[in-house]
């Protein structure tokens, strides 16, 4: 049960991620946003690597 309130948690973590407003928010700081989740474990290296794609085309 633990395991899944960890996924539960980061998965909420992740979506809010998503939720930013570009306007607003550099790329720089989305990638930011994304490092930090990747150093709290709460997306994986290859997740990460996805989103850097996604922002830096």
């Amino acid at each position: 049960m633990k395991f899944i309130n960890q996924v539960n948690t980061n998965s909420k973590i992740y979506s809010k991620s998503m939720q930013i407003n570009s306007s607003t928010t550099s790329i720089a700081d989305e990638l930011k946003k994304f490092k930090e989740l990747l150093d709290s474990g709460a997306i994986s290296q290859e997740e990460f690597e996805i989103q850097k794609a996604k922002l830096l085309k």
